[in-house]
């Protein structure tokens, strides 16, 4: 069992909680039986690029998520903090995204002055 794909697999797992997905719902919507979607996120096996996609359009992710390094942060709570606002801004043109970074700005800069 390579570090790779626990790695893959625990992404998968991520986006997959964060869906709010039992490993049964993912494997409904994949059409893969529960238990391979369960050895796929402990990382026991090796997956094809095209269960990879197929997962990833289930999750509504693109497939690359499944192959970065964890984001420095204390906890996978945050993590999916971090991703749920990064899902908010999905589809957001340059003019509201300008906006919500300066909202942004204001609130980290009210926080620094406490």
């Amino acid at each position: 069992m390579s570090y790779f794909y626990k790695e893959v697999g625990q992404n998968i797992r991520f986006y997959r909680k964060l869906r709010n997905f039992t490993q049964e719902q993912l494997g409904e919507r994949t059409n893969f039986d529960q238990s391979y979607v369960g050895k796929i996120e402990r990382g026991e096996i090796n997956v094809s690029l095209e269960t990879i996609e197929k997962i990833a359009s289930s999750l509504d992710v693109l497939p690359n998520n499944f192959f970065e390094r964890k984001q420095e942060v204390n906890s996978d709570a945050e993590r999916a903090h971090l991703e749920k606002i990064n899902l908010m801004l999905v589809g957001k043109n340059s003019k509201e995204l300008k906006h919500i970074q300066k909202i942004i700005n204001e609130i980290l800069l009210l926080k620094e002055g406490d």
